[in-house]
């Protein structure tokens, strides 16, 4: 798929583009010295305010009806996922949660999500100086399908890594009401016969804040 291929929901047409015609999701980093949208790395500043401001992870819209919640905050139009097989299971992630219209985007568009050929690179350099957190960095390896997923909340968490070093990551804290699983772009199956655990272990919690109008 081209980035014209599919419609772009009306929020993410006002996010800039890349050379490729791709929008440029609101939490992607940018190199400070050539300018370059690195879409294989999150602003960790960005981060922080769609976590916190209760915001899709692409467009940047903030998400409507949101209430506390005492494991965290929920979303009454809910929020969307997209991971591996291991965030089915554990719940946990390091890419934001999305709208509808923009998660439904970048499964069919994406070129790491919709093409299984295709594998990002990034100058790690640029990690180790803090200008970046690397994508999927919460799950080595490129799953072989991608879970698209509908919860009605989320929480932050911070947990130990695969490494064993700490990692903030979002986890989301009410059963899936959605889950469908996708391939180079396609719906290829149904969700698992069951529903996994709600409760993962984590070392702590973050604050989140109270209710964001949209805008």
């Amino acid at each position: 798929m081209t980035p014209n291929d599919v419609p772009i929901p009306p929020y993410l047409r006002r996010r800039p583009r890349d050379k490729r015609g791709y929008p440029v999701p609101f939490v992607v980093a940018r190199d400070p010295k050539s300018g370059a949208w690195l879409f294989a790395a999150i602003d960790p500043r960005a981060w922080q305010q769609v976590v916190h401001g209760h915001r899709c992870a692409i467009c940047g819209r903030r998400f409507k009806n949101v209430f506390q919640r005492s494991e965290g905050i929920g979303v009454g139009e809910g929020v969307w996922f997209i991971g591996g097989g291991a965030c089915y299971e554990n719940r946990y992630f390091l890419d934001p949660a999305m709208c509808e219209p923009c998660a439904r985007y970048a499964i069919r568009v994406c070129p790491y999500l919709a093409l299984s050929s295709y594998h990002r690179s990034l100058d790690t350099a640029f990690v180790e100086r803090g200008l970046g957190k690397i994508v999927h960095a919460s799950a080595p390896g490129k799953p072989d399908r991608f879970m698209l997923a509908c919860t009605g909340g989320y929480s932050v968490r911070t947990v130990k890594g695969a490494t064993g070093a700490l990692e903030t990551l979002v986890y989301a804290t009410l059963p899936w009401s959605v889950v469908e699983w996708w391939r180079d772009g396609k719906q290829v199956g149904p969700a698992l016969e069951h529903e996994p655990p709600q409760e993962h272990p984590g070392l702590c919690e973050s604050e989140v804040f109270p209710y964001g109008e949209d805008g």
